[in-house]
């Protein structure tokens, strides 16, 4: 029933959902703010490690990421700044969580990773290969992906913390990232969607049709849906990529350009039908879901 958001002007906002009024503003950072992170409360699975020990888990939290180097966790009832994290020399970019929501990862145009016991508000890790801005971090399962403007996307054990996996071949930052059935998309300012072998880090495909960056990936059964600077989104039929990675042969993906202004009849296309690659034109895609 509501809507978070961040801005420039560096508070973050609560929104009714139905009546657009501001339910609550965040104040406390000292730069704008970019990522930010919902966490309901959860009163059966979490606790506290120490018996004086505030549980922050006894409430509905938020956590954001600030171009002042912090990240700071709020108490969504009363907008209380009830920790902030210190240790990044560059702002904060983005922010995940295990899928306990016990551990917070924030990626830094420091180039790091920092790995944060949420209740207790420590840093408990520093993941630092990256040579370049960490642009998005993904969780899936026990593996945390990054992205980076040193043209990488990385994998790391999330329990140990070792960078298990090094997918290369990008000319550019990459700025999006996808996990599906044992495969790895990366959306790349080169203008280029890759589908890497998880487990081997191998190119499975490339999808060149973008004329700029791409800067966002969605799946959905078994279409790729990509967002570019070149003001269309495209869809990729992958549905041959699926089962068993290791025997997937790589075939010629077709193309073809659909501008939804457009009214005529022949210009439209039913989106289960067969192999294709539409274009929606938009003036500029930033994200999607």
């Amino acid at each position: 029933n509501f809507l978070l958001s961040t801005s420039y002007d560096r508070t973050a906002r609560c929104w009714d959902f139905y009546t657009g009024g501001c339910l609550r503003i965040f104040h406390g950072h000292n730069h704008g703010i970019l990522p930010i992170v919902f966490i309901p409360s959860n009163h059966d699975t979490i606790e506290t490690d120490f018996e004086d020990e505030m549980n922050i888990y006894t409430k509905d939290i938020l956590i954001t990421g600030s171009q002042d180097t912090t990240a700071k966790i709020w108490s969504f009832e009363t907008g209380e700044c009830l920790k902030t994290l210190e240790g990044h020399i560059g702002a904060i970019l983005c922010l995940a969580t295990d899928t306990q929501c016990k551990i917070l990862f924030t990626g830094s145009g420091d180039g790091t990773i920092r790995v944060w016991n949420i209740n207790r508000g420590i840093e408990l890790r520093v993941y630092d290969q990256h040579q370049a801005a960490v642009i998005n971090l993904l969780v899936a399962n026990k593996l945390l992906y990054s992205i980076s403007a040193d043209h990488t996307a990385r994998c790391w054990v999330i329990d140990v913390g070792d960078c298990t996996r090094i997918y290369k071949g990008h000319h550019h930052s990459v700025s999006c990232i996808q996990v599906t059935h044992g495969l790895v998309f990366t959306g790349c300012g080169d203008a280029i969607v890759r589908c890497f072998e998880a487990r081997s880090g191998i190119i499975k495909r490339t999808f060149k049709s973008h004329a700029l960056a791409v800067n966002c990936i969605q799946i959905v059964d078994d279409r790729l849906f990509s967002g570019s600077v070149d003001s269309s989104l495209k869809v990729w039929d992958i549905s041959d990529l699926k089962g068993d990675n290791i025997q997937i042969s790589k075939t010629i993906v077709k193309s073809k350009t659909i501008n939804i202004d457009r009214s005529s009849k022949e210009n439209r296309s039913d989106i289960d039908s067969g192999i294709d690659d539409r274009e929606y034109r938009e003036r500029r895609a930033q994200n999607m879901v």
